[in-house]
C-alpha cells in the first residue's frame, strides 16, 4: 500500500469520529441515526408514490446504515438523507433503475451523490490531517459551541442530533429551567403514545420487544404515578425520555426569542467578534 493511501486511510478514520459523520453519530445514538434515514424513506415513498410498507421500510433504513458506514464512515448524515430526498425528486438517478426504495438502490444513490454532488454536501470540506493533530484553543472551542448553539436556536431541525447537548446548554445559560413537574407531564404524553403504538424498530427487536412489555405492563398498573426505579436500562423508558426531551425543547424554542438566548449565551461565556 503507498503513503499517498495510508494517509487517506487515517485521515479518513480520524474524520468518521467529528460530530455529524455518521460513525460518531451511530456509535453515540444509533437509534436517531436509523430513525432519521426511516423518516426520510418514508418522505420519499410518499413523493414517488409508492405505497411502502413501514416494517419493510424499518429494516431497509437500519441495513442501508450498516452498509453506508462499512463502505463510507466518515459520509455526513445530512447528506445520505439529502441523497435519498433527491433521488425521490429524480435528482439523482440510476441506470436502470428500478422504481422502488431498496437498500441497494439507497446505496448507490447516495454513491452517486459523493461522485456527481459533492458541492452540495451539508459539512465542509475535510479538514487537513495537520490541522486534525492540532488540538483547538479554547477559544476555537468556545467558538464552535457558539455557531452550534446559535444555528441550533434557529434551527432546531438541523441537526436534531445535537438535541441532548443544547438541552443541556439551554439550562447551563438560565434560560430553561424546566420543573419535575413540567418534566414528568412531557414524559407521561410521550409514555401514553408509545405504550398505544410502540415504535416498529422495537416490536422487530426481541430484548426492546421484551422492554416495550414490560414497560406496558409497568404503564398499566402504575399509570403517571409510575417511579422509575428499574427501568434504567429499558430500551422504551429511554426512548420516551429522548422523545420527551426533544418535544420539550421544541415548544421552548417556538416561543423563545432568540436574541434573548444569544444574551444570555453571550453573558454566560463573554462575546466573540
Amino acid at each position: 500500500m503507498s503513503n499517498l493511501q495510508t494517509t487517506n486511510s487515517s485521515e479518513l478514520a480520524l474524520i468518521a469520529k467529528q460530530p455529524g459523520r455518521l460513525r460518531f453519530e451511530f456509535e453515540h445514538d444509533p437509534k436517531s441515526v436509523v430513525l432519521k434515514i426511516n423518516d426520510e424513506l418514508h418522505k420519499a415513498s410518499l413523493v414517488m408514490g409508492l405505497n411502502a410498507d413501514a416494517k419493510i421500510l424499518a429494516v431497509t433504513a437500519s441495513e442501508v446504515v450498516k452498509k453506508i458506514i462499512d463502505v463510507y464512515p466518515h459520509s455526513p448524515v445530512e447528506d445520505i438523507a439529502l441523497a435519498i430526498r433527491m433521488a425521490s425528486f429524480g435528482e439523482i438517478k440510476l441506470d436502470n433503475q428500478l422504481t422502488t426504495i431498496s437498500a441497494s438502490n439507497i446505496f448507490n444513490w447516495y454513491k452517486q451523490f459523493r461522485l456527481e454532488h459533492s458541492s452540495k454536501s451539508t459539512l465542509p470540506p475535510p479538514t487537513p490531517m495537520h490541522s486534525l493533530f492540532t488540538e483547538p484553543s479554547e477559544t476555537e472551542k468556545l467558538k464552535l459551541i457558539r455557531d452550534s448553539f446559535f444555528k441550533f436556536i434557529k434551527n432546531p431541525n438541523f441537526n436534531d442530533l445535537s438535541m441532548d447537548f443544547q438541552f443541556q446548554k439551554l439550562i447551563d445559560i438560565g434560560a430553561f429551567e424546566p420543573s419535575t413537574d413540567e418534566k414528568r407531564g412531557y414524559y407521561f404524553k410521550e409514555a401514553f403514545k408509545m405504550i398505544q403504538a410502540p415504535p416498529i424498530e422495537f416490536l422487530k427487536d426481541r430484548e426492546k420487544r421484551r422492554d416495550v412489555f414490560a414497560y406496558q405492563d409497568r404503564f398499566k398498573e402504575h399509570g403517571e404515578a409510575m417511579v422509575f426505579t428499574g427501568l434504567e436500562s429499558n430500551a422504551l423508558h429511554k426512548y420516551i425520555i429522548d422523545q420527551s426531551k426533544r418535544k420539550m425543547v421544541m415548544d421552548f424554542l417556538s416561543m423563545a426569542d432568540e436574541e434573548q438566548l444569544i444574551t444570555l449565551f453571550e453573558l454566560k461565556y463573554g462575546k466573540m467578534d
